[in-house]
């Protein structure tokens, strides 16, 4: 479930399948253009929680910009899924 931490500001909860670490908090800063840190592993599980979790928020993707912290697939692996061709 989608927290919000404070006005536009929301952790993402993504869990990792298989990992000791269990989850990964990603964060998004919503706004006139949004910006999402980190995506979690390019899994179902992964997939379908950032999912449903954007659209509890009503994300656009269209609208929404990635940053990676750092390249770890469990950081960067849904970056690929997330993108969408054309998007400045």
């Amino acid at each position: 479930m989608a927290k919000e931490l404070a006005p536009g500001l929301w952790r993402l909860d993504i869990p990792l399948v298989g990992n000791p670490l269990k989850n990964l908090n990603s964060y998004l800063i919503a706004g006139e253009r949004n910006l999402l840190i980190d995506t979690g592993f390019n899994q179902p599980a992964c997939r379908e929680a950032m999912d449903r979790q954007l659209g509890e928020i009503g994300v656009d993707l269209t609208r929404t910009d990635i940053f990676l912290t750092h390249l770890h697939s469990d950081h960067a692996g849904l970056s690929t899924y997330l993108h969408r061709p054309g998007r400045a």
